[in-house]
């Protein structure tokens, strides 16, 4: 419940969420399993985005997460291109998604606003 709220209410990526459950007192294996059933494939079939951690992000939440990415990189319109994507990634690892997923999100966020 702890992870799934923090998902969906905060974007917490798997590390930052294993990390409080654990400071919570959480075994590893626990906070592990906790991850898996917020961020698993809930539809057989759909392809998944594997983290450096080795957590698996099904599609539906890195969609979730580039709607509130997209949020983030609209905030700045004013700010130029290069420290844009300085803060999108600053955000993405505070909170606790690994490069791949970070890289992944950019690319997708400079095609869908080119400018």
């Amino acid at each position: 419940m702890f992870s799934r709220s923090r998902w969906s209410s905060s974007s917490w990526g798997p590390r930052r969420i294993k990390q409080a459950l654990i400071k919570k007192g959480v075994s590893e294996v626990d906070a592990d399993n906790a991850i898996k059933m917020v961020f698993k494939n809930n539809e057989a079939g759909e392809e998944q985005e594997s983290t450096e951690s080795g957590h698996a992000i099904s599609k539906p939440s890195l969609d979730q997460l580039f709607v509130q990415a997209s949020k983030q990189w609209l905030k700045g319109q004013g700010v130029p291109r290069e420290k844009r994507k300085a803060r999108i990634i600053r955000w993405l690892q505070y909170r606790g998604f690994d490069w791949s997923v970070v890289s992944f999100i950019l690319k997708k966020l400079e095609s869908s606003y080119p400018q």
